[in-house]
């Protein structure tokens, strides 16, 4: 059952992405790296 779950998830979120473009994809992924710099600055 959490498979298809999981399975599900991942072809929502891969037509979100074709739907939103590619350039807002870079930004989504921009603001995660951003997010896991200021995580590490706290772990250090």
């Amino acid at each position: 059952m959490v498979e298809g779950k999981n399975i599900k998830g991942a072809d929502f979120e891969t037509r979100l992405f074709h739907r939103i473009g590619k350039r807002y994809v870079k930004a989504y992924k921009f603001e995660i790296a951003k997010l896991n710099e200021l995580d590490n600055s706290y772990l250090v």
